[in-house]
């Protein structure tokens, strides 16, 4: 049976385990049935699959679309992922992996940033909105004033990432 874990420490997101089946041939797992995630309050109309892959030890974020809810996982390797709420600077990470199947649904009032563990990392994401680059906003992922923890030191940047201005304020 899936589950549907609300976070503790972010309301609004929501860690979903899908129901695997495992036999001698491999593995099933169903990643989105629409009924049953509006039943647990995910109603939205998701416009956008998307896939990004990445390398060992590249962090792409903090990231935010103040206007667009996610739902992501990991389809293959294992990535560490963290969102953040920048108006308080709670943040809570997770282990996303090709095994543990975990699902997270975001809401757009959450920053976010992953960090690829393995030398392959495939993550998979659906978007309630059209990319648009004007409500993109970023932060840095070594602010202080978010000390949050990352399993790397001074990872490879983007050049958006390494512009991120951390003073501005959220949207």
């Amino acid at each position: 049976m899936t589950e549907f874990v609300p976070s503790k420490k972010l309301p609004g997101v929501i860690l979903i385990t899908p129901e695997q089946h495992n036999d001698w041939r491999g593995d099933y797992s169903m990643i989105y049935n629409k009924e049953l995630y509006a039943q647990q309050g995910i109603t939205d109309d998701f416009v956008e699959h998307c896939i990004s892959t990445s390398s060992k030890g590249v962090l792409r974020g903090l990231h935010a679309d103040y206007g667009c809810n996610k739902l992501l996982s990991c389809l293959h390797g294992r990535i560490y992922y963290v969102l953040l709420d920048p108006r308080t600077a709670i943040w809570e990470a997770f282990m996303l992996t090709d095994r543990n199947r975990l699902q997270i649904y975001k809401p757009a009032k959450y920053a976010a940033g992953l960090l690829a563990l393995t030398d392959d990392a495939l993550f998979m994401y659906y978007q309630s909105a059209y990319y648009d680059p004007s409500r993109q906003q970023s932060w840095r992922f070594d602010d202080i004033m978010f000390n949050i923890f990352w399993p790397i030191k001074d990872p490879p940047l983007s050049e958006r990432d390494k512009k991120a201005d951390s003073s501005i304020l959220w949207k």
